[in-house]
C-alpha cells in the first residue's frame, strides 16, 4: 500500500541527512571577514573627515555586534540539533510513531475479534 505524499513538499524535509559545515568553518569565515572590512576601515580612515571615521566605525561595530550576537546563538542551539539530526537522519521517529500506531491498530482488532467470540450474540 502507497503512502500518501505529505503536503508542500514535507515529507522532503525528512528525507535523510543533508550536507552540513562545521561551526567553527562559519565562525572562521566571519571572523575574518569582520577582520578585513575593519583593515580596509583603518586603511580609508586617513583621507576621510573625522565624522565620515565616527559614522563608519559606528556601522562596522554594529554590524559586527549583529553577526557576533547571530554565532553566538548557533554555538548556544548547535548541541542540541545534534540530537534532532540523529533522530531525523535514522528516521527513529516518524518509524517509531508509524510502528506504534499500527501495533495500536492491530491490538484494537484483536481486541474487538475477541470480545465477539466470546458473546456471539452480540452483533
Amino acid at each position: 500500500m502507497a503512502q500518501p505524499e505529505a503536503p508542500n513538499g514535507a515529507g522532503q524535509l525528512l528525507g535523510g541527512s543533508r550536507p552540513t559545515v562545521d561551526a567553527g568553518l562559519v565562525l572562521q569565515h566571519v571572523l575574518e571577514r569582520i577582520h578585513a572590512e575593519f583593515g580596509m576601515l583603518l586603511e580609508a580612515a586617513p583621507a576621510q573627515s573625522d565624522a565620515t571615521r565616527k559614522l563608519g566605525l559606528l556601522e562596522h561595530l554594529h554590524s559586527s555586534r549583529q553577526q557576533l550576537l547571530r554565532l553566538a546563538q548557533l554555538v548556544q542551539w548547535h548541541p542540541k540539533a545534534k540530537a534532532l539530526v540523529e533522530c531525523v537522519d535514522q528516521g527513529k521517529v516518524l518509524d517509531q510513531a508509524r510502528q506504534h500506531a499500527q501495533m495500536l491498530d492491530s491490538a484494537a482488532v484483536e481486541l474487538f475479534e475477541a470480545h465477539l467470540r466470546r458473546q456471539p450474540d452480540f452483533c
